[in-house]
């Protein structure tokens, strides 16, 4: 809401749109809009951010969106402030399981659930696309999110295991983790509501083999070296038809 933020928001998005990027993700926008009435100053920014869009922008338009459900970040016009929704992938224990340790043949078993913590599944509401087009649900893009690699905590609806999303994912077994892949793609796409699941590529985690926060790469470990290898599993989910 000052000012001097909105100038900056401005700032740094001409600055990646003139680099060539033609997406932005403006983070936690109902927290950093929590004093934003009506998501006004957050409308007036981003007006302005696809105004120069227009102009600059490769294809003269940038897709943006935040970590909020799209139905959440509208005008009271009804009116989206996103192109679609980001958020977390969202994991609960899976049925019947209980707290251990991950081994090669006891994975800690883990699975997408409708409803939960404010998962987009079946829930993401529709309205009008800043472009202007109508829909009853708008698409979405789920990540494995990282708020704190090993939490330790169980308490909290979105720590599972003491982790968080992609460390929880880093420290599974490899044979779980590239068949939780799959099958999770396999079960967004079966919902037929323009779902689609960011691949794990690189992004900071706690591992447990090396006892610290590293980087989960998802790279051939021929090219990359000390990775996680499951390069060739996410190529085969982006050849499917």
């Amino acid at each position: 809401t000052n000012l001097e933020t909105q100038m900056y928001y401005y700032y740094l998005a001409t600055t990646y749109i003139e680099l060539g990027f033609e997406g932005l993700h403006m983070g936690q926008a109902a927290m950093t809009g929590k004093d934003d009435t009506d998501f006004r100053c957050w409308e007036k920014i981003l007006k302005m951010i696809r105004v120069y869009a227009k102009e600059h922008a490769r294809r003269h338009y940038v897709i943006i969106n935040a970590h909020i459900p799209t139905y959440k970040w509208m005008t009271p016009e009804g009116v989206s402030l996103g192109d679609f929704c980001a958020s977390p992938i969202r994991i609960e224990w899976a049925e019947g399981e209980e707290d251990h340790a991950a081994s090669e043949d006891n994975p800690q078993r883990c699975e997408i659930k409708f409803n939960y913590c404010e998962s987009p599944y079946k829930s993401n509401g529709g309205g009008i696309s800043p472009s202007g087009w109508k829909t009853d649900k708008y698409p979405y893009l789920v990540e494995f999110d990282n708020w704190g690699g090993r939490t330790g905590d169980n308490t909290k609806r979105w720590n599972r295991f003491g982790y968080d999303e992609i460390s929880w994912f880093a420290n599974q077994p490899d044979w779980y983790r590239r068949q939780w892949l799959e099958d999770t793609t396999l079960l967004i796409d079966s919902f037929e509501e323009n779902g689609f699941v960011a691949m794990p590529g690189r992004r900071c985690a706690y591992s447990q083999r090396h006892g610290k926060m590293v980087n989960y790469v998802m790279n051939s470990s021929e090219t990359f070296g000390d990775s996680w290898d499951d390069e060739a599993t996410i190529k085969k989910i982006f050849e499917r038809d």
